[in-house]
């Protein structure tokens, strides 16, 4: 499972009516939506860098700032 799937799926486990989605990618970034909202950007390296702990604070800090 890629860290962007993880990302979503913890996403979506803190809030069951949130529904991320890819939408695209450059060099730097993953951009995704949630419900169809604003498109929302995370960059590859932070991706990267995170544990699967952090992983789950950063889903919470997204669900927050969304």
């Amino acid at each position: 499972m890629s860290r962007l799937e993880k990302l979503f799926r913890y996403i979506n486990e803190y809030n069951k009516y949130a529904v991320a989605y890819y939408v695209n990618e450059d060099n730097n970034y993953y951009y995704f939506k949630i419900n169809k909202g604003y498109t929302t950007e995370i960059s590859k390296n932070r991706l990267n860098e995170l544990s699967d702990i952090k992983l789950i604070f950063e889903a919470k800090n997204i669900l927050i700032n969304y």
